[in-house]
């Protein structure tokens, strides 16, 4: 299906023609009917806007922070938080609905205001809650240009714009490069979303704020000019292809880094999201960004997404039809016992059911160590099963798994710190964890764990892919 990533401003109701004979060109199959159907409404429905609307600010008022998340985890965007103009323009177009309830953004009444202000509440709500989502946040402000076009609009919408800011910092509406979207990477955008911040802090009495805000972003301009420098192959190429140099230098680096047979077996999306994190790490040595975190943050997403592929997704089927049975006349030391494995397989079912969420990193940890386990075995022969389907293409899978085990629980001393791959997982992902870790201290051995001897986790996690 054709890629579409657009602006839901008032520019999208006077495009609305242009964007129907769009969608007559697409399968409405692909694009609608999942929204329809997460409404309960038959396709064509005038109700569906209203009903996104009413559904985004359930999720934005709710204190259940497993609704939302359990939201985002779905492949298929039914409420359309991206490409929101699509959206728009397919309800005009329908029989019966009544396109003077959308058309005027400065109407507390109208539907697009009301959308407006339930999205902008959500988007708070999800970066006080954690990092994870960091990703598609910045992609609808600054790339889909929800803070330029609707959160702009109203006094309410620029607080929260605000809020965000003082969660994240000013880098969180600098460069960065979500799912290969490129759309904000043009240069005349380059530093708008960051100049907005600045008029929204003067707006709202914050001037000092602001003034500071307006020197970083002068200093951190200059220092682009350095990446420009190194990374244009001539003197007038344009910033957005000189992006474009760097993510093909952090391919090179990567493909060199973990061999042209690791890289090629691990997830596109990891690929991408180590890319992400070298050019990342290139943006804060040279001061554009300042947020260390953010790197570590890409490089343990790719460890969990990685050990998630083998430990759990290919073998949901399995885990969907387990079961788990106490032995009977087992003593109370041995059931204590139990109760560990217990609630690790407990884990796996709740992720395997839909919709299906692979387990945390944290969780992994616990499926490694009890993968060969004997108590665990007298409880459930999945693990027995796995391994014997496994063993036809990745020979030894079992000790393979203790071998990532125990790579897992390392940790990395420095200074007083000394955190595992999992403390830096946590940290990296939750608000307010800042100033657990020296970061940029840490990089180079998750760098090396993931790629380079004795560890080398992705080559081992390629193996086990077989």
């Amino acid at each position: 299906m054709e890629n579409l990533t657009l602006s839901a401003g008032p520019l999208c109701i006077q495009n609305a023609k242009y964007w129907e004979r769009k969608i007559k060109m697409l399968k409405h199959t692909e694009i609608f009917d999942r929204s329809y159907a997460y409404c309960n409404l038959q396709y064509g429905d005038p109700a569906l806007l209203s009903c996104i609307i009413e559904q985004v600010t359930e999720l934005a008022n709710t204190k259940d922070w497993g609704l939302i998340e359990k939201y985002l985890d779905t492949d298929n965007d039914p409420l359309f938080l991206r490409n929101r103009a699509l959206l728009v323009a397919h309800c005009a177009s329908q029989k019966g609905f009544d396109k003077s309830t959308i058309e005027n953004m400065l109407d507390s009444d109208s539907l697009l205001n009301k959308y407006a202000n339930s999205l902008s509440k959500l988007f708070l709500r999800i970066v006080q809650q954690t990092k994870d989502y960091d990703y598609l946040v910045q992609q609808i402000l600054n790339y889909e240009d929800f803070l330029f076009y609707e959160m702009r609009l109203t006094p309410e919408r620029k607080q929260i714009a605000c809020k965000i800011y003082d969660l994240r910092g000013i880098d969180f509406f600098l460069i960065h490069y979500t799912e290969g979207q490129t759309t904000a990477h043009n240069d005349d955008a380059l530093w708008n979303s960051a100049n907005l911040i600045i008029d929204f802090l003067n707006e709202s009495g914050r001037q000092e704020e602001a003034i500071r805000v307006s020197e970083e972003l002068k200093n951190r301009k200059e220092r682009f000019k350095d990446i420009i420098a190194e990374y244009s192959t001539i003197d007038s190429e344009l910033i957005s292809e000189t992006l474009e140099n760097m993510r093909l230098a952090g391919e090179r680096f990567w493909v060199d880094y973990l061999s042209s047979d690791v890289w090629r077996k691990i997830d596109e999306s990891s690929r991408r999201e180590l890319v992400d994190a070298f050019v990342t790490e290139i943006m804060l040595k040279k001061g554009v960004l300042r947020g260390w975190s953010q790197v570590i943050l890409s490089l343990c997403k790719v460890l969990e997404r990685e050990i998630a592929d083998i430990l759990f997704t290919k073998w949901i089927e399995l885990i969907q039809k387990a079961v788990f049975n106490i032995p009977s006349g087992a003593s109370k030391k041995v059931v204590k016992r139990i109760k560990s494995r217990e609630i690790t397989f407990g884990t796996l079912k709740s992720c395997s059911e839909p919709p299906v969420h692979p387990p945390t990193l944290g969780q992994l940890v616990f499926v490694s160590k009890f993968w060969s386990d004997d108590i665990m075995n007298q409880c459930t022969d999945l693990f027995a099963t796995i391994n014997e389907k496994a063993e036809p293409f990745c020979k030894n899978y079992a000790l393979k798994v203790q071998e990532l085990s125990q790579f897992l629980e390392d940790k990395h001393p420095f200074d007083e710190e000394s955190p595992s791959f999992v403390d830096l997982r946590n940290a990296s992902a939750h608000p307010g964890h800042e100033d657990d870790f020296t970061w940029s201290e840490h990089i180079p051995w998750l760098k090396e764990s993931l790629g380079k001897p004795p560890k080398e986790v992705l080559r081992l996690v390629a193996e086990l892919k077989g």
